[in-house]
């Protein structure tokens, strides 16, 4: 039996509002009390935590991640306070990447509301391929990648993302989920909701989701396909998630009745019909 003991804190349960110790065995906690109380499992404790005024709370729970893309955002250019398409542009030349990932531009808080197109973005990286995404992830800019060149949307933004997931390899993907998993921990995420999709990453980030070793948050798997039994073959919980009706409104993908005021192309894309979504 594995016992630890957390005392000298602020632990929060509905049971016992003043409680300031837990004791926990085999991953179950079994009491929670005050620290004097607390001495009579000292005795007997594995390992014992001094929390030293720190909150214990039960862990939270992300019911929508993509953790490969989570694991490489975090290693990309961080675009999200760039003021101009020509401030992303020279945050982008400075990466030292061979394959330049930015993510987190938002066009509408930019001067100009413009957004800088494929042949800057190459300029930009001296020619290295590159895909900057929006802040919604409903929509990028790309060169070099898929033969695509500007910015993307729908099927061609899933043609890209299944380009990237070709050309990466499994370790590297492994290492990006390990990192997003970990990251989570930290932050006191005890579970996770995996969203994959066919048109957001490949089935197989789910084994290896499931060949990870060590201290990790719990993973629930979804598979975001109208083909339910190729759901049941993958073993998720769900043909659900990112089973996607239509886009977003900031990469002007979202279904809407009238034309967007800003954008004279279109009203928007529905991906499923009324029909495919009740039988779902």
């Amino acid at each position: 039996m594995t016992r630890i003991l957390l005392r000298g804190g602020y632990v929060h349960t509905p049971a016992d509002p003043h409680a300031t110790a837990v004791a926990v065995e085999d991953g179950q906690i079994v009491w929670t009390g005050d620290d004097d109380a607390a001495d009579h499992f000292r005795d007997d404790a594995t390992r014992v935590v001094e929390l030293e005024g720190r909150l214990v709370t039960p862990a939270f729970v992300d019911s929508h991640v993509h953790l490969a893309q989570t694991g490489f955002n975090a290693a990309s250019v961080d675009l999200s306070a760039a003021r101009s398409a020509e401030e992303a542009l020279d945050l982008l030349s400075a990466s030292p990447q061979d394959l330049v990932l930015g993510h987190g531009w938002d066009e509408t808080r930019w001067v100009g509301h413009r957004i800088f197109t494929g042949e800057e973005l190459a300029r930009a990286t001296g020619g290295r391929p590159a895909y900057v995404t929006r802040v919604d992830m409903h929509s990028a800019v790309v060169t070099g990648v898929g033969g695509f060149s500007g910015r993307v949307e729908r099927d061609d933004h899933h043609a890209v993302r299944a380009a990237l997931a070709g050309s990466t390899t499994r370790a590297a993907r492994t290492e990006a989920i390990r990192a997003a998993l970990t990251a989570a921990a930290s932050h006191g995420i005890g579970m996770v909701h995996e969203i994959s999709a066919p048109h957001i990453n490949p089935a197989d980030d789910l084994t290896i989701i499931r060949e990870l070793e060590g201290v990790l948050p719990d993973v629930v798997p979804y598979w975001g396909a109208l083909d339910v039994p190729s759901a049941l073959e993958l073993g998720v919980a769900g043909a659900a998630g990112d089973l996607c009706i239509d886009g977003a409104i900031g990469s002007r993908t979202a279904a809407l009745h009238e034309a967007y005021t800003d954008d004279v192309e279109g009203n928007g894309h529905l991906y499923l019909t009324h029909d495919q979504v009740a039988e779902h």
